[in-house]
């Protein structure tokens, strides 16, 4: 071998060397910016609406204040300008602040019960679930409360609102293909139609129109829910890191009254993509959950949401127990149950339940109370349940 010989080749394998090394620190730049999730809070009703959200007195009736609602976002150009698309295409948020006087007069138990359930765009017969597991019987008028009632918050994840606010749009909007099951033990159930007829407290925030066409001159969107038997306070939307699609994690805050005084407990519901495009996923090796569980606990951290007893339940698409989206969410609630493998979707573990107590150790997760439910009541999705005791253990 001559010397140029031995140059060549050495050069050869510097050159592969250095292309290595600018493939490792490209992967691993990109992977950095793929799962970064710097959140920012937003100036008035949102930075993607200029619509004041609908504001609802228990009764129906539009109420005299509206709500207030917090906005966050990514504070990446990209994912606000599409996320701001997909905004445009939907209502405005639906807030009813103040549940049916019967429920804010009911008597007070020392345990509250907190749940998560994906209710496939109203396929699901809430009405039975929340007379079955939770002791509420909806009337359209006042509701009843059966023996065994206690507190709730559910955390829910594809309701659907059908609404002449929801705008007229053109072909090319960015409006995904619409949801409505076929199949089922239930119609489809308008979530806010849902609230009034059972008395709850709700916060309803859009993620997305569910289809092209309305009916009777309403469009429909989608999005996640919180329904309360108790009053919802600091309602907060965090658009989250824009992936497949728009998604809008909707969190709030409850009073619960307890024996030793009342506690605040903050409510979260998240639902999580699947997967991202195509590029996307393979640019970060299917980062999309991750980045978006921590634009989830960035934007509670910037909302005001750390440092209180808090409740985090979604859908958060998981295929396995041990996704890293779930261990991000569980170091920061470290009471909450263990990351169980149940199927809650088919043959996945889709659906989870996080938890930590408050600085005074209140409120505390009832031994043996995290449960999924054996019933999907017509939804695609399992419920979880959990009970949370409001009085320190002794």
């Amino acid at each position: 071998m001559s010397r140029g010989e031995l140059l060549r080749r050495d050069g050869g394998g510097a050159r592969t060397a250095r292309t290595a090394l600018a493939l490792t620190l490209a992967a691993a730049f990109l992977t950095a910016c793929a799962t970064s999730a710097d959140m920012r809070p937003e100036i008035g009703t949102g930075w993607c609406s200029d619509s004041e959200p609908l504001t609802l007195a228990p009764d129906g009736r539009r109420a005299e204040e509206p709500a207030e609602i917090t906005w966050i976002a990514s504070d990446h150009e990209g994912a606000r300008e599409a996320s701001a698309a997909w905004c445009s295409v939907v209502g405005p948020p639906v807030v009813i602040p103040e549940p049916h006087p019967v429920l804010a007069g009911a008597p007070t138990a020392d345990e509250f019960v907190a749940g998560t359930w994906n209710i496939w765009i109203g396929a699901a017969d809430l009405e039975a679930f929340l007379l079955d597991r939770l002791a509420l019987r909806c009337t359209g008028a006042a509701p009843v409360l059966e023996g065994g009632f206690r507190h709730f918050a559910l955390m829910l994840q594809e309701a659907h609102h059908q609404s002449p606010l929801v705008p007229d749009v053109e072909r090319g909007a960015p409006v995904p293909w619409g949801i409505h099951p076929e199949e089922g033990l239930h119609e489809e159930a308008d979530i806010v139609d849902i609230a009034q007829r059972c008395g709850l407290a709700l916060a309803y925030v859009p993620s997305a129109r569910n289809g092209w066409e309305g009916a009777d001159g309403r469009g429909e969107d989608k999005g996640n829910a919180i329904l309360s038997s108790l009053p919802l306070q600091r309602v907060t939307a965090i658009d989250l890191p824009f992936e497949g699609g728009r998604k809008v994690a909707v969190a709030a805050s409850v009073s619960l009254p307890g024996t030793t005084g009342e506690t605040r407990l903050d409510l979260t519901t998240v639902h999580l993509d699947v997967a991202s495009t195509l590029v996307r996923t393979l640019m970060t090796g299917n980062q999309t959950r991750v980045r978006q569980a921590r634009g989830m606990l960035d934007g509670l951290e910037v909302g005001g949401f750390r440092g209180h007893a808090a409740v985090v339940g979604g859908d958060f698409n998981t295929w396995v127990s041990r996704d890293a989206s779930l261990k991000a969410v569980a170091d920061q609630y470290p009471e909450s149950p263990p990351v169980g493998p149940e199927a809650t979707r088919g043959p996945f573990p889709a659906d989870h339940i996080f938890f930590r107590s408050g600085p005074d150790g209140r409120p505390t997760l009832l031994d043996d109370s995290y449960v999924l439910v054996d019933d999907y009541y017509g939804s695609d999705h399992k419920a979880r349940l959990l009970v949370l005791q409001g009085s320190q253990p002794e």
